[in-house]
């Protein structure tokens, strides 16, 4: 194998080690702190799962480990097991985004009067069902989902919903939801 291609593996290696990683990261805070990674509307869980990011790393890691393989001329054994290494993230990866994109979301963004909050309101179809919830925007990169003191199903927010804001808490069409403390 050239230096060229050492140099290029160790590169591909090294930035899908990141992508892997960083989806680990975002599924490992996403459980223990009960918050929802959500930059943007494309950049989201809802989009793109911490799982897809990690089966996708996963998938450039063992590629780039067969192509050493391949290009060493190395045992049968290893090259069987990085082939179906990738097919397994492949599969993964593919299922993990499918399963995001069959459900039709909207948002809505909403800040307070006071510029202080601000909260995210989606609705999701799923063939004839529906929901909605609304996030409580905690920083830059992640959402907190809020529950409604009447602890109903909410069925879905349309474009005209209807909104108030007060101190401790917000009102959605009519659901209560409370606002956490700063």
């Amino acid at each position: 194998m050239s230096r060229s291609v050492k140099a290029i593996c160790a590169v591909a290696i090294s930035i899908f080690t990141i992508v892997m990683l960083f989806g680990l990261t975002l599924f490992v805070i996403e459980k223990t702190t009960d918050y929802i990674y959500f930059v943007n509307e494309t950049l989201c869980s809802f989009r793109i799962s911490p799982f897809f990011l990690f089966f996708l790393g996963a998938f450039g890691v063992a590629l780039t480990f067969l192509i050493i393989c391949i290009k060493k001329n190395s045992k049968t054994v290893f090259k069987v097991i990085s082939v179906a290494f990738v097919v397994l993230c492949l599969i993964s990866a593919v299922f993990s985004l499918l399963l995001r994109a069959a459900v039709d979301r909207d948002f809505y963004y909403e800040i307070s009067p006071d510029y202080k909050n601000e909260i995210i309101i989606s609705s999701s179809q799923f063939l004839i069902a529906g929901g909605g919830g609304v996030y409580y925007r905690v920083n830059p990169f992640f959402v907190y989902k809020l529950k409604n003191k009447e602890k109903k199903h909410v069925e879905w927010f349309y474009d005209d919903y209807t909104i108030k804001w007060r101190e401790e808490y917000v009102i959605v069409d009519g659901y209560t939801y409370m606002l956490p403390e700063r």
